[in-house]
Order: structure tokens, then sequence, then C-alpha cells
């Protein structure tokens, strides 16, 4: 791959990671998505879903914590889960899912 197909692949995920897979409340891509990125030829072989639903449910508690003290009033992650399976919303289901 050239230099300038990196730099779109790069551009691209760091969208979609910030739009779409992983978004969160700022209005700016967060510089973490930085890290799994700087080897562009490893993009390919990440487990992104793994790392999207961890990051949901890092959203998920995140928000328990702090709604009781107003200090969010959105869940940050991909809500794309959130709409295949309503069982996400089950505590039950967090406390089986998103360990602490």
């Amino acid at each position: 791959m050239t230099m300038v197909e990196d730099e779109f692949m790069v551009a691209l995920c760091l969208f979609l990671l910030g739009t779409i897979l992983s978004p969160s409340a700022t209005d700016y891509v967060q510089t973490d998505y930085l890290i799994p990125l700087s080897y562009v030829g490893s993009i390919s072989t990440k487990i992104w879903s793994s790392w999207c639903f961890t990051s949901l449910c890092e959203g998920i508690q995140k928000f328990q914590m702090n709604r009781h003290r107003m200090k969010t009033s959105c869940i940050s992650g991909c809500l794309l889960f959130l709409q295949e399976d309503k069982e996400v919303l089950n505590p039950t289901a967090q406390r089986r899912w998103c360990k602490k």
C-alpha cells in the first residue's frame, strides 16, 4: 500500500471509530483511537467488534455511576449493539457481559 492509501485508511478508521463504532459525547475523535491504528498493516487483523462491545460496556458502567450525580446524560459506545439485542439493557445481562 502507498502512503496515501495508508493515510486514507487511518483517516477512515478514525471517522468510523469516532462516529459509528465508539462515539462519545465530545465533538472530536479521542486520541486513544490512534494507538490501535499506529501500524496500518494490523488494522484488518483487529477484533473490532470485541473492542466496540467493551467500549459500550464501559460507557454503560460510566452512565450508571454518574446518572445519580447528573454528570452524564448519554451512553458512549456503539449503540448498534443495543439496537440488536435488548437484553443488553437487562441488569443481569450487564453483570454477565460487562465485567467490572
